[in-house]
């Protein structure tokens, strides 16, 4: 098995605590986000399936990307240094270093 894969398997995930808790962050800091990050409109079909657990963040979406506020930060267990939680489209993804998506939910979502 390649190294990255065993990365991935041994990644921390989204817990529901984290979603409850970055859900409600993101909300209260909003105005920290600019309106395309939390909007998740239909993204084309080739992006939509790379934005999924074991896909790549592609160039775009890396370029949109944003981190989570400080605060947010702050509420949550502390990642791995090659680890980042961002927000793009509506969507909050967990990330390594070389964009790839270990984690992913909407913030619509109730789970």
């Amino acid at each position: 098995m390649p190294p990255s894969d065993s990365t991935a398997a041994d990644a921390p995930l989204f817990t529901l605590r984290d979603r409850r808790i970055i859900r409600s962050c993101v909300s209260q800091h909003s105005s920290d986000f600019p309106p395309e990050a939390l909007q998740r409109p239909e993204l084309p079909s080739g992006d939509d399936r790379q934005i999924r657990r074991g896909g790549s963040l592609p160039p775009e979406a890396d370029k949109k990307a944003q981190s989570l506020p400080l605060a947010c930060e702050q509420q949550l267990a502390p990642l791995p240094k090659d680890m980042d939680r961002v927000v793009y489209s509506g969507r909050v993804l967990l990330i390594d270093a070389q964009d790839q998506v270990l984690d992913v939910f909407t913030l619509d979502d109730t789970q």
